[in-house]
């Protein structure tokens, strides 16, 4: 009973360390990173590089990797 407790325990203390999260949100970040570059093309095929829909999903994306940072900072600081 004890060791069955104690594995269960220490299984989701391993999905909830911070490896497993920078993990995820890594691959969550590099997915929304590459869907933003993608989608103004996606819409707007014939507009130009820097046009009003691309120039909004780059700050979007900017944002994004901000936060991003932030978040791993208070990771971090959590540990």
């Amino acid at each position: 009973m004890y060791f069955s407790i104690s594995s269960s325990v220490l299984f989701f203390h391993y999905f909830y360390t911070f490896r497993f999260q920078m993990k995820f949100y890594t691959i969550l970040y590099l997915s929304l990173s590459s869907l933003f570059k993608l989608l103004p093309s996606l819409l707007r095929p014939h507009c130009q590089p820097y046009g009003n829909i691309s120039y909004f999903f780059f700050h979007l994306e900017e944002r994004i990797t901000f936060s991003f940072i932030l978040f791993n900072q208070f990771l971090w600081m959590d540990k």
